[in-house]
């Protein structure tokens, strides 16, 4: 197991991972928020693979900041959000249950992904989050569109200024249970993430 062999000190050598990708990003803001939505590619490395077949949870992080370009000084930061999905599979029934979290908490309200209910008539626990029948299945309908509307500041005012969300795709390490945790921080095998992207955002 993977949390045995940690906890015993044992060391395997890691898998290589993969790196996520940004595919596509799409966002449009008004008076309140941003409505954000992101295409993504999240292969797992076979570790990560494996932790999750285990019964582990795994939980990413979708890291968004809004930015004010200026030409003389570095951009003003705005705003900063995350949107979290967590992915775990449900031994008694086999399945891979997908629960997304919206900037704030408060389960997957507000949020443009899709979720609804739980697949009934599989022994799912009941909850915000959808079920699948593999990881890549799971990994697949997150990627094609995670999204939220991220709330702004009531004193911040978005002008005809030029702006740009800066967003990033991590695996979130503090989420894991902590003998997995001390393992994931220094092997090459967890280390899933995106290069940190920017993309143009219409006032």
């Amino acid at each position: 197991m993977v949390t045995a062999a940690v906890a015993a000190g044992v060391m395997p050598a890691p898998a290589a991972a993969r790196d996520f990708r940004i595919v596509d990003v799409a966002a449009a803001a008004d008076g309140a928020a941003v409505d954000f939505r992101a295409v993504l590619e999240l292969p797992f490395s076979e570790e990560a693979a494996e932790a999750v077949d285990k019964g582990i949870a795994v939980t990413l992080g979708l890291n968004i900041n809004l930015l004010r370009e200026r030409e003389w000084w570095w951009d003003k930061g705005l705003g900063e959000w995350q949107v979290r999905a967590e992915v775990r599979r449900h031994r008694p029934s086999g399945r891979y249950l997908l629960r997304v979290d919206g900037p704030g908490g408060g389960g997957s309200g507000g949020l443009t992904s899709g979720n609804g209910g739980l697949d009934s008539g599989n022994g799912e626990p009941a909850g915000d989050g959808r079920s699948f029948p593999s990881l890549d299945a799971a990994l697949e309908h997150l990627g094609r569109g995670l999204g939220a509307r991220l709330p702004l500041a009531e004193s911040l005012q978005l002008r005809s200024e030029r702006y740009r969300l800066k967003v990033k795709a991590v695996v979130l390490f503090d989420m894991l249970p902590a003998p997995l945790r001390l393992w994931a921080y220094v092997a090459p095998s967890w280390r899933m993430a995106s290069r940190a992207t920017s993309w143009p955002l219409a006032p």
